[in-house]
């Protein structure tokens, strides 16, 4: 069953139980019916949706791009 699944969008953190077994990390966009998770070891895994139960564990962090320009240079500032 899926707990949060409509709640939890791509790149945000969760926890994901598969066969009793449990996966943190980052969910990734996907082009098959598979979860894709990014883990801390910066591997990605495929788990099948049907045998997993998410659990929302923090959003995305929202980042605004403000670019600046000066003259001929321009200088891009990520702010949190």
């Amino acid at each position: 069953m899926n707990r949060n699944i409509m709640q939890a969008e791509e790149y945000d953190k969760v926890r994901v139980e598969s066969k009793g077994v449990d996966f943190e990390g980052t969910l990734m966009p996907s082009q098959t019916e598979n979860i894709v998770l990014k883990l801390k070891n910066g591997y990605n895994i495929g788990i099948k949706r049907d045998t997993a139960t998410i659990d929302l564990l923090e959003k995305k962090e929202e980042k605004k791009i403000v670019i600046l320009f000066y003259q001929k240079n321009f200088v891009m500032q990520v702010i949190k």
